[in-house]
């Protein structure tokens, strides 16, 4: 049983430290795109995507990242189900 509990413990500690790697690409990857970056030049920003609306008034502006939001839902779930299939290739 012990062996067992050693066991199922190295795979999660395995699977955590995937997860964290790809994290750690994920926002890699988001600091390239994000604005400000002028080193790595790609046709488009994040957070400046067409569909990302921005409303301005005298004194005040309202900023709601639609397009944005859209493709971080979809980066996310791609990551969440890589993550999950490798879980299940580990647990096997």
């Amino acid at each position: 049983m012990e062996i067992c509990l050693k066991r199922k413990m190295g795979k999660l500690l395995v699977v955590s430290g995937i997860a964290l790697i790809a994290l750690g690409l994920c926002v890699l990857v988001l600091g390239l795109f994000l604005p400000g970056n002028e080193k790595f030049v790609l046709p488009f920003k994040l957070f400046a995507l067409p569909g990302d609306f921005v409303f301005k008034g005298d004194n005040w502006s309202f900023y709601f990242p639609f397009t944005t939001c859209i493709l971080l839902s979809l980066i996310f779930t791609a990551l969440f189900k890589l993550v999950g299939w490798i879980s299940k290739l580990v647990n096997s």
